[in-house]
């Protein structure tokens, strides 16, 4: 009995992380069109939508996001890509990080963490990961 409990959570992880991935390739390629890797080729909009993330990483060190976002929303405002820019952020955010901390640190919550890691470094390696979205009309 305890093998089948053993090998039903190794399934349930493998499934989990085949559908994770599965759902991120399908976002990927349906929205490849609408990715930009350099400002020139961005069409002029209005607003360009600067997403909000932390200046620091749990850890204390450099949050590279919060940097290439901060410099990409800075080239294309001064490229004249965006007529405005509207940045996202919240910094109310402590006591929702406190609720969510006892969740993060629950044993049961490991499985997660380890597919999460794995999708990370995986999109890291591969640039899939866009920091940035401009905000367009149709």
């Amino acid at each position: 009995m305890k093998r089948f409990g053993k090998w039903l959570v190794i399934v349930t992880v493998i499934a989990l992380f085949v559908t994770i991935l599965g759902i991120n390739l399908y976002i990927v390629g349906s929205t490849k069109a609408r990715i930009f890797n350099q400002v020139s080729n961005l069409p002029q909009r209005e607003f360009g939508l600067v997403m909000g993330t932390d200046m620091l990483r749990f850890n204390g060190s450099t949050n590279l996001h919060f940097l290439n976002r901060t410099e990409g929303a800075a080239q294309i405002y001064t490229s004249g890509k965006a007529s405005h820019l509207l940045i996202s952020g919240n910094k109310e955010r402590s006591e929702l990080l406190r609720r969510t901390t006892a969740y993060k640190k629950s044993p049961w919550m490991f499985p997660f963490k380890i597919c999460y890691k794995a999708m990370e470094n995986i999109l890291g390696k591969f640039s899939l990961a866009d920091n940035l979205a401009i905000v367009g009309r149709k």
